[in-house]
């Protein structure tokens, strides 16, 4: 299934190429700002491991271990090692976002790419809304079988019980009781 372009740069479908072009600017921008603090914070929280300062508000340290994944007792290396992965794994996130947010831009700022996307997007969202009609349709007919299992057959051995029950009781009045 194709992704919705719209929602990864957070346009609606009906907006113009000016306002796209702007909206995939700024969540570029903020996208990659975003990006940037992560690192910091990484890196950040990696110095007050490493320098083990007595001074440095526990919770401080606390929080830093946290970032980074880390327990308390982790030694130095280890913390090394898991800030070059929290970095690596940030900067693959970034660059999967960034291509997202330049195909979407790609895609919606050419007007017959947009179009043709466009109407694309309308025939997925139309076989998902079949699919979930016909999923659900499904689910009511189980439903049905199931309950027609269930309560035919119970329902029909009762009734069967109980005119057993009546003939039993028949058969008792009219030994007790003989015209």
């Amino acid at each position: 299934m194709q992704e919705n372009y719209y929602e990864i740069i957070g346009v609606a479908a009906d907006a113009d190429q000016k306002t796209v072009a702007q909206v995939i600017q700024l969540t570029t921008e903020q996208v990659t700002h975003n990006y940037e603090k992560k690192i910091a914070l990484y890196r950040k929280a990696f110095q007050i491991i490493e320098n083990q300062d007595p001074k440095t508000d526990p919770n401080i340290r606390q929080k830093s271990f946290k970032a980074l994944g880390l327990s308390q007792n982790a030694d130095i290396p280890t913390a090394r090692q898991a800030t070059n992965d929290a970095v690596k794994q940030a900067k693959f996130n970034y660059e999967r976002l960034m291509h997202k947010i330049n195909k979407a831009g790609e895609t919606l700022s050419d007007p017959q790419k947009r179009k043709a996307y466009d109407a694309n997007l309308a025939l997925q969202k139309n076989a998902a809304k079949k699919r979930e009609a016909a999923a659900k349709k499904a689910k009511i007919a189980k439903h049905r079988a199931d309950k027609a299992k269930k309560g035919f057959l119970p329902k029909f051995i009762k009734l069967i019980v109980f005119l057993v029950f009546l003939a039993i009781a028949f058969e008792i009045y009219q030994r007790f009781f003989p015209q």
